[in-house]
């Protein structure tokens, strides 16, 4: 049961680092329709998260799409 407890809590915390990304790329960055370095970070880290989870069965078409094509202008 501690294992699942310790997956529960990991989860929990990339959901939290996941939202705070979110909340300063939207609120800060994208709404002054310049965004600067921190949204550039910010985009970035959102897309090694997602990028984890790519390949899974549930993962949105929409969202594979997207980290898929962001991985191809990376290259």
């Amino acid at each position: 049961m501690a294992d699942v407890a310790d997956v529960a809590r990991a989860s929990g915390a990339l959901y939290d680092v996941t939202n705070v990304l979110c909340k300063r790329l939207f609120a800060a960055e994208i709404d002054t329709g310049q965004p600067g370095v921190a949204a550039e970070l910010a985009w970035e880290a959102l897309l090694v998260i997602a990028d984890a989870w790519r390949d899974t069965p549930h993962v949105p078409d929409e969202l594979r799409k997207l980290v898929f094509d962001a991985a191809l202008r990376r290259a």
